[in-house]
């Protein structure tokens, strides 16, 4: 399923299956993530639970779907050959940053570097959910799994309480 012709038949940012992409390109998972990490369904004062909220979604995902999830990061991607999916990872991760800007502005986040900030949540939250698909958490089930993530992320990030 995931190969067709040399080709994926996944969107590689998207994460859904070609057969459930809107006629844009565009999976709805990843409208709903980027609808929910820029803010547009909850309130921006609530900004630290959104994004571990955000964080718990990339975790299950990834646990939910691996083989998407693998071909998703894992798979080197030609924007030249799939500018939708090089556009939805761009959309992605601009709403990653304008959320981590949301919290900065709240005074929940210091100020800095918005990009260096916003790669700092990406990669914590992928790392755990790269360790956690290969079995490589010692971690018996998907709740301690993401009771893990949201412990990294509370200890990590240079939240302000």
């Amino acid at each position: 399923m995931l190969h067709t012709n040399g080709e994926t038949d996944l969107s590689l940012m998207g994460g859904c299956p070609a057969s459930s992409q809107t006629e844009h390109g565009t999976c709805p998972l990843l409208g709903l993530a980027v609808d929910k990490l820029s803010g547009t369904e909850s309130d921006r004062g609530v900004t630290v639970r959104a994004l571990l909220h955000g964080a718990a979604v990339h975790v299950t995902f990834a646990l939910r779907r691996p083989e998407h999830f693998t071909v998703m990061f894992d798979a080197p991607i030609s924007k030249r050959k799939h500018p939708d999916s090089a556009a939805a990872a761009e959309q992605a991760f601009g709403a990653l940053m304008s959320f981590v800007k949301g919290c900065q502005d709240a005074g929940r986040l210091p100020l800095g570097d918005l990009r260096q900030m916003a790669l700092l949540a990406w990669t914590m939250v992928h790392g755990i959910a790269k360790l956690a698909i290969t079995g490589r958490l010692p971690f018996p089930s998907n709740a301690e799994i993401l009771k893990f993530a949201e412990f990294v992320i509370d200890q990590s990030l240079p939240v302000s309480r």
